[in-house]
């Protein structure tokens, strides 16, 4: 709790650096906490596992991501993300992905580097379509969340030939 309170004030005071303060860390979370943007350095955060920075403002995510080579669980739900950053690709060890609720318009093909990916939430969003690579290269994906999305085309793997990906969409054309 107190690391927690301590990252928020830091964060709130305008400081620019997370590496300085939360190079140890292995959770981080920072849900609720009306945050608009992160510091450019959150990749130096070497040991993070689990960040979760959901219910807050944020509308675009530092492109520096390569640090986090041992996150295993990202949640940004519920902010004003237009887009993800590509460089989230270098997360390799990343487990789950929870972008629920922003205003992305697509997922970037890059996700197909994440071969650990085993949940990826991105129900109500503005997302018209999956890249193909996404479900063919995420081979432990398991989870697909798209419900509340725009979806235009048929998503791969939601037939019987791909039974290993279970996909929620109540989107147009699908069941």
């Amino acid at each position: 709790m107190a690391l927690r309170l301590w990252a928020l004030q830091t964060l709130r005071n305008g400081n620019p650096s997370l590496s300085q303060s939360y190079s140890l860390a292995q959770v981080l979370i920072l849900d609720n906490n009306v945050l608009t943007s992160l510091p450019s350095d959150l990749g130096a955060c070497m040991r993070l596992e689990k960040l979760s920075i959901a219910h807050n403002g944020l509308t675009s995510l530092p492109s520096s991501w390569a640090g986090l080579a041992k996150l295993k669980s990202l949640d940004l739900s519920h902010n004003a993300l237009p887009a993800l950053p590509a460089a989230l690709a270098s997360c390799t060890a990343l487990e789950l992905l929870d972008v629920a609720a922003n205003q992305l318009q697509e997922l970037p093909a890059e996700l197909a580097a994440l071969c650990r990916l085993n949940t990826l939430n991105a129900s109500s969003n503005a997302i018209s379509a999956v890249p193909p690579a996404v479900l063919r290269e995420c081979t432990a994906l398991q989870t697909l969340l798209l419900n509340g999305n725009p979806i235009t085309q048929e998503v791969e793997g939601s037939g019987a030939r791909d039974q290993r990906v279970r996909i929620g969409c109540a989107c147009r054309g699908q069941t």
